[in-house]
């Protein structure tokens, strides 16, 4: 195990602008999210921010388990300033969220990447597996690989699959 040498800490509220202006520079990998979801995430201490040089440097946004399966924790966005890129700040957001999910005693970190995306090298270079595929019925329809890093020696097999379903409006390709 890893301990992050960046400094982390929960964002508020008051970080918000930060929040959204990383989301609108990367808006091609973390997607859209309404203010007040965002918001919502903000105050129920689901944002994780990573500083460099005592200024913020990227956010992680997440919650502490999926719906439909306790034990997996789910990474929804991430994103890190393109000047403070390959510093393994990243990895340190990462990290952090591992063993918290660790402390937890959750089995497994999950996220969503699409395929086209170079971000997908990051998740393998951060322990993560490719699960499966997905295509939501939405506008883009990219396809969306599902990567998962299993922190337990045993891991229940269905665990270790896609779900049925995943979301009301996609479905599973792989």
């Amino acid at each position: 195990m890893i301990e992050p040498r960046a400094p982390i800490a929960l964002a508020t509220l008051d970080d918000a602008k930060f929040v959204d202006h990383l989301a609108r520079k990367n808006s091609e990998a973390v997607g859209f999210l309404p203010h007040i979801a965002r918001d919502w995430y903000l105050e129920n201490g689901h944002v994780r921010m990573v500083f460099e040089n005592g200024a913020p440097a990227g956010y992680l946004l997440g919650r502490e388990k999926l719906r439909w399966c306790p034990a997996i924790r789910p990474i929804y966005q991430a994103a890190i300033s393109f000047d403070a890129q390959r510093r393994h700040l990243g990895l340190a957001l990462v990290e952090h969220v591992t063993n918290e999910a660790r402390a937890a005693k959750q089995m497994a970190v999950q996220c969503h990447c699409a395929a086209t995306l170079p971000a997908n090298e990051f998740w393998l270079a951060a322990g993560f597996k490719k699960i499966g595929t997905l295509t939501p019925g939405n506008a883009r329809a990219r396809e969306i690989i599902c990567w998962r890093k299993i922190l337990v020696n045993r891991f229940p097999v269905e665990l270790a699959m896609m779900a049925p379903v995943a979301g009301h409006r996609a479905r599973r390709t792989r």
